[in-house]
């Protein structure tokens, strides 16, 4: 892991290229998407969100579904760490059409959704992201945290620690399990979750990432969720 110093660095030297890229078009020596991916994952981890942003949308111009998905995956969550929560739905919904067969692709859609207030509209999509793929880890997730939301805390428990299992360096699948404990009054393992979340915000960049939303706000999402159920 490199310090605060050296990711300083890589940061300007990521948001240089990729505003030289853009603004120029050089075709020579393009960026290549997976390049583009990694460039927005730092940005990202960097709060640089406008600039992730247009970073992913280059990424997403390829033949791989694998990156179009994960840079799919970066231009709805830049969206929404700007508050711009109807674009990130409709960009979900886009990611999700481009490519209908991937559990990746329904999940983000899902996550997109949940985001904008559209809670039952969100299940619909992780329990097709999980028909498609049982073991989807955002699927799982955006399943555990409905069941949360709906104090099924039982599967919710068994379903985000499932996503954890499957991957293990998201952020926010932690932090939705401290709030279960919390919720459960399970204040010990409660702790250790949050502990874990703050370690991989602080060791890696990743596109679903950033600190997660306020304990209050999650618990208005949840108040939100019963009372639409």
């Amino acid at each position: 892991m490199f310090g605060p110093g050296r990711f300083t660095r890589s940061l300007v030297v990521v948001t240089a290229v990729v505003a030289t890229w853009t603004f120029t078009g050089a075709a020579q020596q393009a960026p290549t998407p997976a390049e583009l991916l990694q460039a927005g994952d730092v940005l990202m981890a960097g709060s640089q969100y406008g600039d992730a942003l247009r970073a992913y949308r280059h990424a997403r111009e390829t033949d791989d579904v694998n990156l179009r998905v994960k840079a799919g995956a970066g231009v709805v969550r830049s969206l929404l760490r700007m508050g711009l929560f109807k674009d990130g739905a409709s960009e979900g919904a886009a990611v999700a059409a481009r490519d209908p067969q991937s559990a990746a692709a329904l999940s983000i859609h899902g996550d997109s959704l949940w985001a904008y207030g559209l809670f039952h509209e969100a299940e619909d999509r992780y329990a097709a992201a999980l028909k498609l793929n049982p073991d989807d880890p955002g699927g799982l997730h955006g399943r555990g945290r409905s069941e949360a939301a709906q104090r099924q805390f039982t599967p919710a428990l068994a379903d985000v620690s499932r996503a954890i299992s499957l991957d293990p360096d998201e952020p926010m699948y932690r932090y939705t399990l401290a709030g279960i404990y919390e919720q459960t009054r399970q204040f010990v393992p409660a702790s250790s979750a949050l502990e874990k979340y703050v370690e991989l915000l602080a060791t890696t960049a990743i596109s679903s990432g950033g600190p997660g939303p306020s304990r209050s706000s999650s618990r208005r999402s949840r108040t939100r969720s019963r009372s639409r159920s």
